[in-house]
């Protein structure tokens, strides 16, 4: 397992670009830019940018829908690990045994990394960037220009619109599938924990660790019943009781009875 593998199961993190990987994109959008600038029909060019506009809009679209909510669903779980950690916090497993309030509190930290690495993702994910709107010149066709020369110079903007654009979107999606880890991650973690907790729980007897320490320390138990004090006085003596009368059982007056 690679070393960026293992990290994402701890904090994931978006990796930068290699400096061959950026050199590999700058020859690319050049690629394409010259490929627009020579094209033979500068006018179908624009037609095929415009179609790759609106999917990329509509690609930003879905990307974002899946960003908020990730940031919906992270702030809700961020909630419910919030209770939890005050409760840790406030001696809510004094009872339990080292062990398992060292995991309790180990798993809530890595849940808590999660959500904070899901959440900082989402909201770069969903943080305003710069984008290349088109101009007047864009939509109105030049008068002082020829036609080809207009849609030439159209498609040269159009490709470099939709580059940027292209490079926004993809920042975007690597941000989403940053939080998407992270969520993973916590799904895992609460898997692990559920059932860590479940083991836990059975192999725990019932009752608290107080009472069973009373039980168990008789020096606790004479601590609890305080010092003894001297004898008191001794009172008067009670009135004898009344004798009781014995009583028969019918049974054996019946044999008596009977006729030899």
């Amino acid at each position: 397992m690679r070393f960026a593998a293992l990290r994402d199961w701890i904090y994931p993190l978006a990796e930068p670009l290699s400096s061959d990987e950026v050199n590999l994109n700058k020859k690319r959008e050049q690629e394409c830019l010259d490929f627009v600038s020579s094209h033979s029909d500068p006018q179908s060019v624009v037609k095929a940018y415009a179609e790759l506009e609106r999917y990329e809009a509509e690609r930003l679209e879905r990307v974002e829908a899946r960003l908020n909510t990730i940031l919906g669903l992270t702030s809700i779980t961020a909630s419910l690990l919030l209770g939890g950690t005050f409760v840790l916090v406030n001696g809510g497993l004094s009872d339990s045994n080292l062990w398992v309030r060292s995991l309790a509190g180990l798993a809530l930290l890595y849940l808590n990394l999660q959500i904070v690495g899901s959440t900082i993702a989402a909201i770069r994910g969903l943080t305003r960037m710069t984008w290349h709107a088109p101009t007047i010149e864009d939509l109105l066709p030049s008068s002082i220009i020829g036609s080809r020369d207009t849609n030439q110079q159209l498609a040269v903007r159009n490709c470099e619109r939709h580059l940027h654009a292209e490079q926004n979107v993809n920042f975007k999606v690597t941000q989403m599938a940053v939080a998407h880890t992270a969520i993973r991650n916590f799904a895992a973690g609460s898997a692990l924990v559920a059932m860590l907790g479940f083991a836990s729980a059975s192999i725990q007897s019932p009752g608290s660790a107080a009472a069973k320490a009373i039980r168990k320390d008789p020096d606790i138990q004479k601590l609890l019943r305080g010092p003894e004090g001297p004898p008191g006085p001794i009172g008067p003596k009670g009135e004898p009781g009344i004798s009781a009368t014995p009583i028969q059982s019918p049974s054996s007056d019946h044999r008596a009875s009977r006729p030899r």
